[in-house]
């Protein structure tokens, strides 16, 4: 294993193609946005690799094993349960290249607001109340009315979108903060063309905001891809226990035909 990689060819003789397989970054054992994700993308049964982050925050490491050959990329999205802002320099230019040259988009499980995905910080501390899916949220979340409530014991960085950056929020607060938002990185980045979701509140496998948004996150633009159909790589729990799910519908209005089977 390794965390150094030769650069991703460019695909002059044929197509790339991907495996229907996710990579997930963990944060460790006791992380509970690892957990979070591990429970979901498990219940459904979506095929995925598993790689945990070590060392301390700013200077993490991950040993990645190849990323792909020739024109065969072996992963059709990338999630990072924590922040990729954690690690040392030169740890993910390999992973970058690689979500480039296929296309593959990036989910950033918690994160830290910061002109790498295109925010500023606005704050931070306990989150409470309800938060709001944008116009692009509920264009790319069809099943969801646009309410998110948030329990006691959430905590955030509520944020504002950086002048002129090619960022879209998808989830504001109840003073119009961002929760989350989708970064389109430009021709000129180490990912360029990547398209990459930031949420910036921490959540576990049992909380409301996870429970209500997780069933749904196949749905953040992995459908319509540059390369082709994917599969819907995020669709994460719809099968969770009853109780769970009868929780969040009491209290979240979903549009008729939302909650069918998968």
């Amino acid at each position: 294993m390794t965390t150094a990689q030769a650069a991703v060819p460019a695909f002059a003789d044929s197509a790339p193609q991907l495996d229907l397989k996710g990579l997930l970054i963990g944060g460790g054992q006791g992380d509970p946005t690892t957990a979070a994700w591990q429970n979901a993308l498990d219940t459904e049964g979506v095929a995925y690799t598993q790689v945990n982050a070590a060392g301390e925050l700013g200077s993490e490491t991950v040993s990645l094993r190849a990323l792909s050959s020739g024109a065969h990329g072996y992963h059709n999205g990338v999630v990072f349960a924590d922040s990729p802002a954690w690690f040392s320099a030169g740890q993910l230019t390999a992973l970058d290249s690689y979500e480039s040259a296929f296309g593959v988009r990036q989910v950033d499980g918690y994160v830290y607001p910061s002109a790498s995905v295109g925010l500023t910080a606005g704050g931070s501390g306990a989150m409470s109340g309800t938060a709001q899916l944008t116009a692009a949220g509920l264009a790319g979340l069809p099943e969801l009315k646009g309410p998110v409530p948030f329990e006691v014991g959430s905590y955030g960085y509520p944020a504002t979108p950086v002048a002129g950056a090619p960022v879209t929020p998808w989830l504001r607060d109840a003073a119009g903060q961002t929760l989350a938002a989708v970064y389109q990185h430009p021709a000129a980045d180490a990912q360029a063309g990547v398209s990459e979701l930031a949420l910036t509140f921490d959540y576990n496998a049992t909380e409301l905001p996870w429970l209500l948004l997780a069933p749904r996150l196949d749905q953040l633009g992995y459908a319509e891809h540059p390369l082709g159909p994917l599969p819907q790589l995020l669709r994460a729990g719809c099968r969770r226990l009853v109780h769970r799910r009868q929780r969040v519908e009491q209290q979240v209005p979903v549009h008729p035909g939302g909650d069918r089977p998968r």
